[in-house]
């Protein structure tokens, strides 16, 4: 339903934002106005879309999960699809999610969020309960491989 609410509700706010600037500005400014915004935006999508790309192959030729960078390339790919969506509410969200200050901001909140999603999550894995005790439990174990046909 949140997903349906998205689909709808987006488009509606961005129609009637639309209107409202057009009424003021004129429909001819309103138009040159997104159609900037998202040439400006796609310009910095790429821009830091490619930084983002060097940053994640620095970081696995150095041995280092680039966990932080790929969530910042899925924002910028997040902004520059917004960007690409006729409408100012859009353009602004794009342009927040591509611009490396507010995107930093906008980081934090989503690490903090995966975090703590992910610790709930293997709290109540069946799978996870008592793995700590069974890392500090030391099974000795010799092995000796046995051959049929070898029979000596």
């Amino acid at each position: 339903m949140p997903l349906f609410l998205l689909f709808v509700l987006v488009p509606l706010i961005e129609l009637a934002v639309l209107i409202h600037v057009g009424s003021h500005i004129g429909i001819f400014n309103t138009i040159a106005i997104v159609i900037i915004t998202a040439m400006v935006g796609s310009y910095y999508a790429r821009r830091e879309g490619i930084a983002v790309v060097l940053r994640i192959q620095t970081s696995l030729a150095q041995g280092v999960m680039p966990a932080g960078e790929l969530v910042e390339g899925l924002m910028i790919f997040a902004g520059g699809a917004m960007l690409l969506t006729p409408g100012f509410v859009t353009d602004a969200m794009g342009l927040a999610l591509i611009f490396p200050v507010s995107r930093s901001f906008f980081r934090s909140f989503i690490e903090a969020y995966w975090h703590t999603a992910i610790r709930k999550r293997s709290a109540h894995h069946p799978h996870t309960s008592g793995r700590d005790e069974a890392r500090k439990t030391i099974i000795d174990v010799e092995f000796h491989e046995h051959d049929p046909k070898n029979k000596g």
